[in-house]
Parts: C-alpha cells; structure tokens; sequence
C-alpha cells in the first residue's frame, strides 16, 4: 500500500499534538520529520509476519 499525502499530513498532524514533532520547524527539519512520519506510516502499513506459536525459548525447553 502506498502512503499518500493525506495519510502523511494526518500523522504529521498526530504527531505535532502528541508532542513527537515541533510545530514550528526549520525547512530543514520538516523535510526530515516528513520523511521520518513516511517511513513510520509505511512500517505501520506492512503486513506482519504469522506470530510464532511457541518462542525460541521454550523450543530450547
């Protein structure tokens, strides 16, 4: 799935009221805060993997 501006604006926007971003950051900053949120947005997004029925510490058991 790919992320798209709003998706990206609306967990910007998340992250500004959660205290995670500043509200007023350099140009610099903001590109790198919206490229940060990307990556975030896209992990979120990711399918994960089926869930291991037993841990590998209870495999060595």
């Amino acid at each position: 799935m790919n992320v798209t501006d709003e998706m990206l604006q609306a967990a910007i926007k998340k992250a500004i009221e959660a205290g995670l971003l500043p509200r007023r950051p350099c140009r610099e900053e903001a590109e790198v805060n919206r490229e940060l949120i990307r990556l975030v947005v896209m992990a979120a997004l990711r399918p994960s993997p089926p869930a291991l029925e037993e841990s590998p510490a209870e495999q060595r058991s």
